[in-house]
């Protein structure tokens, strides 16, 4: 009987544990692709941990078709669904949501990720340092991540990871220093802060030197629209007077 009792007070604990859904962001993984631009491609994955009874309602609202980041946040009762850099001053675009299948953990629950990715710009300044040589300089009042007394602070369960565009190099020192590498990035491109990290006073720079071809481009993708009417007016000249060269040809015949 002592058995029998023990089998199903368990029972009724599980029943009435599966009774309450939760959903739990267990952890936050945020890459900031830098480029040779102001702004940068952003991917941040939220690993979510799910119990049995929430199985369901996930998988009925990952199915669903233009589901918006306002659901989703209502759906996991999280506030670390959201763009996590972005310039107060600025916007963002290309904005994706993709949230991932539920993959069971044992009888427990189940784990998915559900990964968002999106443009943001502005997130750096650029200046010119010598001939063809441009230095980028990551704004931190673009973070959003924990706003504490002293600054902005990642997450107790999140990773930051900043990643150099091909061919630059960063500018030591940076601050705060990485976590991982742990020594010797001066050659680095990838650099990784992990939870709880402070990120006041944060500084991050890297330098990028173009071509001389991205140069010559680069002159006259600016100079267009700021000269597109004398532009018109110099092509539109030289169409007229070729048009009166072949004219005077034929006339003359």
């Amino acid at each position: 009987m002592k058995t029998v009792a023990l089998l199903v007070l368990g029972l009724c604990l599980v029943l009435v544990s599966e009774s309450f859904a939760y959903f739990t962001v267990t952890h936050l993984t945020t890459v900031v692709y830098l480029s040779n631009s102001t702004s940068a491609q952003v991917e941040e994955t939220l690993q979510i941990y799910m119990s049995n009874s929430s199985i369901q309602n996930y998988m009925q609202d990952r199915a669903a078709v233009n589901q918006t980041i306002t659901i989703w946040q209502k759906l996991l009762q999280t506030n670390l669904l959201e763009q996590h850099i972005i310039n107060p001053r600025s916007s963002i675009s290309n904005f994706t949501l993709l949230p991932g299948p539920a993959t069971p953990e044992g009888y427990s629950g189940a784990t998915a990720y559900l990964t968002m990715m999106y443009v943001a710009h502005n997130v750096t300044q650029v200046s010119e340092i010598a001939p063809r040589v441009f230095k980028y300089t990551f704004n931190d009042s673009c973070f959003n991540f924990e706003h504490t007394a002293s600054g902005p602070a990642l997450f107790q369960n999140a990773t930051l990871e900043m990643v150099l565009p091909k061919n630059a190099k960063v500018i030591l020192p940076i601050y705060p220093a990485p976590d991982s590498p742990i020594a010797n990035y001066a050659n680095a491109t990838q650099f990784y802060w992990f939870q709880a990290e402070p990120l006041n006073k944060f500084q991050l720079s890297y330098t990028v030197t173009e071509s001389l071809q991205q140069e010559v481009v680069s002159f006259f993708a600016n100079m267009y629209p700021k000269h597109a009417v004398i532009l018109y007016l110099l092509i539109a000249f030289v169409a007229a007077g070729i048009a009166a060269y072949a004219y005077s040809r034929i006339k003359n015949k």
